[in-house]
């Protein structure tokens, strides 16, 4: 931002799957980690831009996913995605913070809290974008009007110049960014 005032800064969608790039995107597309390319262009669900490395949970840390129950694994994500949202000072943010607070549980026994610190889960979680966690999570667990709320926050995450179509030279699309 200058002392003028703010500016709109350009930025290319390359696929409707990088709509929220890096925070709120879809995972990266297989084709164009592999070929550079990717034949569905603009229509692809999967992110076109560049991802660091991919976070993997290790081995103890999957498994404690796994046989976690229901209250568990909210207790373990959904604070993480609220702290992740509200950094990102979006204003569709907030209606979608505002819904994940209902699922916010009680905390379970500081037995489950002390085996939780020992697998260093919450540090490999911090790391993931807020997608990634949901899917994580499990998307079974968010009532529909969370995940349309996610959607609408991916597409509304830039604000547009204007409502044109994709390139059709390069099946790219112009968003500005404030």
């Amino acid at each position: 931002m200058t002392s003028a005032g703010p500016s709109l800064l350009p930025r290319i969608v390359t696929s409707d799957g990088s709509f929220g790039h890096p925070e709120t995107c879809r995972p990266p597309c297989v084709q164009i980690v592999k070929n550079g390319t990717c034949h569905l262009g603009f229509a692809c669900g999967f992110c076109h831009m560049t991802h660091g490395k991919k976070v993997r949970l290790h081995k103890c840390q999957r498994l404690m996913l796994k046989h976690a129950d229901r209250g568990q694994r909210l207790e373990i994500i959904v604070p993480i995605i609220i702290r992740k949202l509200e950094r990102l000072g979006d204003p569709y943010s907030v209606n979608i913070i505002e819904l994940l607070k209902d699922y916010l549980a009680p905390a379970s026994s500081e037995e489950w809290q002390k085996k939780v610190r020992q697998v260093k889960l919450y540090r490999s979680l911090e790391r993931m974008n807020t997608t990634a966690l949901m899917d994580l999570a499990g998307n079974d667990l968010f009532a529909s009007d969370v995940l349309e709320a996610l959607h609408e926050l991916r597409q509304n995450h830039f604000s547009f110049e204007s409502q044109e179509e994709p390139d059709t030279d390069t099946g790219c699309l112009t968003v500005f960014s404030l």
